[in-house]
């Protein structure tokens, strides 16, 4: 019965991610009526039917048919959203239950949305390696959809692909669908954002310049904010009084959930590895270095499986506003998604949204009214270096 459920995504995409759809008592939405804001999930009538219950998620590998080379993998992403979310994970058996394979006739990973059936699909093979796709697809089990399926797509994106001339299949991976609840704001860096491989589709107005940022697969801070308050993760009273736009973590009342560049128990510090500056009137330069190494895999030299991180905090006086300039970045890694490493400076109004990202061989200058200025590089792969330039100036 379930199996006839499924509508079997096969488009191919640039993170070879792919995408079990299931429509709960709706239907895909072509006319982009009433939107709503913030972030999306795949509903029909009753919003709680596909939620794990009790916040806790059943899996085992599948003894003939994993690739155990993968599970580390797994398990990684299983700990990043369990850290930071009320979502447990579980080998107990359950009634339903999802079975975590590795498809050896598909290049392809795949989820099924939500809490489905015994023996979900969840399939994932060394074409996706990494936890941010991990993630991606877990994400997927948990009951949500893509960033660029939200019912108020339109007002971030440019579509000039050709939906109606689409396939079925394909265009499951791109419609906007009925049954949505929008939780979060719009981001672009989010895990579940698609990168645009053929300029089938691009951010519009003042966002124009997060076109290298979607595809991202470093879990957003809205990402996990969306999956709290679906599951209705809280914490007490007593919970600490987070700043810089934390909040409390479900997974561990006494700690905060903090925006990346902020840290300690409360967010009120520099997150770590990283270093403080102090701006002045005069440009002065720094050099951001993070050597990642390489994971040996068969006889392979491969990327890591996750990203490791070094922050900076650029000082200004009140009321000036910081430039920040970005003089070198890495060669070789120009990427949509910047997968294999970035240097993203906080200029959002909202530190919490993911800001545009740097991978490629060009010069820009930014401003930011943040102090301090938060500027996030992470690597993946080999050595990373950017040289940044930084000064201050009166706002305008």
């Amino acid at each position: 019965m379930f199996r006839s459920l499924l509508i079997l995504i096969l488009l191919v995409h640039d993170i070879f991610s792919k995408d079990v759809v299931l429509n709960f008592g709706g239907h895909n939405k072509h006319s982009h009526g009433n939107r709503a804001k913030r972030q999306v999930i795949i509903r029909g009538e009753d919003q709680d039917q596909y939620k794990w219950p009790n916040n806790t998620v059943h899996y085992y590998f599948d003894e003939e048919n994993f690739d155990f080379s993968m599970e580390e993998t797994i398990l990684r992403a299983m700990e990043m959203l369990s850290s930071h979310t009320c979502i447990k994970f579980s080998t107990e058996p359950s009634d339903v239950i999802i079975r975590m394979e590795s498809d050896s006739d598909s290049n392809y990973c795949f989820s099924e949305i939500g809490h489905v059936r015994e023996n979900q699909q969840f399939s994932f093979t060394s074409n996706c390696y990494s936890v941010g796709l991990a993630v991606h697809e877990i994400i997927h089990s948990l009951g949500f959809m893509h960033a660029h399926q939200r019912a108020d797509r339109d007002e971030y994106l440019h579509f000039v692909m050709d939906l109606d001339g689409m396939s079925l299949q394909d265009r499951q991976q791109y419609d906007i669908w009925e049954h949505q609840i929008l939780l979060v704001p719009y981001d672009y860096g989010s895990v579940m954002q698609y990168a645009d491989a053929d300029d089938n589709y691009f951010p519009i107005n003042k966002n124009r310049f997060m076109y290298q940022t979607m595809g991202s697969e470093v879990v957003a801070f809205y990402d996990y904010l969306m999956i709290n308050k679906y599951y209705e993760c809280s914490c007490g009273h007593d919970a600490p009084k987070c700043q810089n736009f934390g909040y409390p973590n479900p997974s561990n009342c006494s700690q905060c959930n903090c925006p990346y560049g902020f840290g300690g128990d409360d967010c009120s510090q520099r997150a770590e590895p990283g270093t403080t500056l102090q701006a002045t009137k005069e440009w002065q330069n720094t050099t951001i270095s993070l050597d990642a190494g390489f994971r040996h895999v068969n006889h392979l030299r491969m990327r890591q499986i996750d990203y490791i991180y070094s922050y900076l905090w650029i000082m200004a006086p009140e009321n000036k506003t910081t430039e920040i300039r970005v003089l070198q970045s890495v060669s070789g890694k120009c990427l949509r998604g910047c997968g294999r490493g970035a240097i993203e400076i906080k200029t959002n109004e909202d530190p919490r949204l993911t800001s545009p990202r740097f991978c490629c061989n060009e010069s820009k200058t930014v401003r930011s009214s943040h102090t301090p200025t938060v500027v996030m590089a992470y690597n993946s792969e080999g050595l990373n270096e950017y040289t940044i330039a930084y000064r201050y100036v009166d706002t305008e």
